[in-house]
């Protein structure tokens, strides 16, 4: 049996790269390391959707990686479906 393919996040994170995050979408520092580690992800299948950004605070080059923070995606798959019940939905007629 194969092994499970890493994550994105998580191949950044073994790697200890500077990482930062807005809900789903991760941020990391661009580096040489985190180059080789995106090329090798995607040369494996994985899409990574990265688009390059210069911080406004310090003016550091980063990539944004929409929906690649793992662990907003790991909170979504362990609610129970009750939690997402649309808050529009009728109440079951009472017998």
């Amino acid at each position: 049996m194969s092994e499970k393919r890493k994550s994105l996040h998580q191949r950044l994170v073994e790697a200890e790269c500077e990482l930062d995050r807005h809900e789903s979408d991760l941020y990391v520092r661009r580096t040489r390391e985190v180059e080789q580690i995106i090329r090798e992800f995607e040369a494996e299948g994985g899409i990574s959707n990265k688009e390059p950004f210069i911080s406004a605070i310090d003016g550091t080059a980063w990539y944004d990686l929409p929906f690649h923070y793992q662990p907003y995606w790991d909170a979504k798959l362990s609610q129970s479906p009750a939690s997402e019940k649309d808050d529009d939905t009728p109440p079951a007629p009472k017998m």
